[in-house]
Order: structure tokens, then C-alpha cells, then sequence
């Protein structure tokens, strides 16, 4: 596993963040169905943007964005027995991809003390096939253009 989290703090105002995970695990181990477990070579890429800007005072624009890929490549089928420990099973079982992404643009304006009007554009999208033929680049196309919600909504908090 790799992690990194790096932020810059461009002026007083303005902020990015990157955070980056890669997992590359060879024997990882998952319940299939009933009492059949499976071992699969998982490759997982999770990676995101967030950026907070403070333009003027009582003004904020926020963006969030993040995604996961995952790889799964099939290696063993396992059966648990009465005795609850595993035995190799001559099931096979079809390695997977998936792909799930989600971006986040919120403009928040505060009238006065808990007093805030949101204008926020909301996207995500998210794929899962049985193979893993597909780059993990490819995920996150296939992802961001098969959106299951595609969102622009306003909200008002006033305190009276």
C-alpha cells in the first residue's frame, strides 16, 4: 500500500489537496456466496481533489472530487467446511472491475450568523463488470460518462 497526502496552500484563500492511495494486494480474500470464499490479485487506485477557495469575506466555493478503481483478478476458490476452516474448491469464480466516481462544486454565501444559501452541482457515476480487461484509466471514463446522477440543487438555511 502507498498513501500520500500532500496539501498546498496556495495564498491565505486558496488550498488544494491530492490524496492518493494504491493498494496492490495478491492474496486478497473474500466471502462469494454461501460457504465459498475466493482469493483474488487486487489492484485498487483511490485518488482525489479537494480545493476550498475563500474569495471574499462570507463567500466560499469548495470542490471535491474522488475516485476509486479496483481491479480483481481471480486466483483460488475455497470452501468452508463444518470443521470452519477452508478447503481449495474447484470452483471458479470470474475476476471484476470497479469503477465509482463522484464530484462535488458547493458555493456557500452567508446571509449573516447561521444564515447561508447553497448552490451546490453534484456528479457521480459507477461501473462494475465481471472482467478486468479494462485499464483502470479506462474505469474512470467509463465511470464519468455512465452518470447515475447528475445534480444542481439550492438550498436555504435561515435562522430566524
Amino acid at each position: 500500500e502507498l498513501h500520500v497526502d500532500p496539501k498546498w496552500f496556495l495564498t491565505e484563500t486558496l488550498s488544494l489537496g491530492l490524496p492518493l492511495t494504491y493498494d496492490d494486494s495478491h492474496d486478497w480474500l473474500i466471502w462469494t456466496q454461501g460457504a465459498q470464499l475466493a482469493s483474488f490479485r487486487r489492484r485498487q487506485l483511490t485518488a482525489a481533489l479537494n480545493g476550498d477557495w475563500y474569495p471574499r469575506p462570507r463567500h466560499e466555493l469548495r470542490l471535491k472530487a474522488q475516485w476509486i478503481g479496483l481491479q480483481a483478478a481471480f486466483r483460488e476458490a475455497y470452501s468452508v467446511g463444518s470443521d470452519m476452516e477452508p478447503v481449495p474448491a474447484a470452483a471458479a469464480v470470474s475476476g471484476f472491475s470497479l469503477s465509482d466516481v463522484e464530484v462535488q462544486l458547493r458555493y456557500r454565501y452567508e446571509i449573516g450568523p447561521l444564515s447561508d444559501i447553497y448552490v451546490v452541482y453534484s456528479r457521480g457515476g459507477n461501473i462494475a463488470v465481471d472482467s478486468v480487461d479494462r485499464s483502470l484509466a479506462g474505469q474512470l471514463s467509463d465511470a464519468w460518462h455512465h452518470p447515475i446522477a447528475d445534480q444542481l440543487f439550492m438550498k436555504i438555511r435561515y435562522r430566524f
